[in-house]
């Protein structure tokens, strides 16, 4: 109802009612994504925190290796 508000009423943007066109589709469709969207953040924070506790990561640490490399290369490898 609040994306309704706003994007319809307030700004005039997106369309609510109706499926004549693809437009009548965007604001349903960013809603439903948004959840999606946040539950999957939520997955991957949680691995993220999970990988970045490894004993590799803390290996990589302190051989040295700059945070952002160990983060970049390490996490990215591990949570796939």
């Amino acid at each position: 109802m609040l994306l309704m508000q706003v994007f319809f009423v307030e700004l005039g943007w997106l369309l609510t009612v109706g499926a004549d066109s693809w437009q009548h589709y965007i604001l349903p469709s960013i809603t439903l994504g948004a959840a999606v969207a946040a539950v999957m953040a939520c997955f991957i924070r949680s691995a993220f925190v999970e990988v970045m506790q490894e004993d590799y990561m803390r290996t990589a640490r302190a051989k040295g290796v700059r945070e952002s490399l160990v983060v970049v290369t390490s996490t990215a490898c591990a949570t796939q």
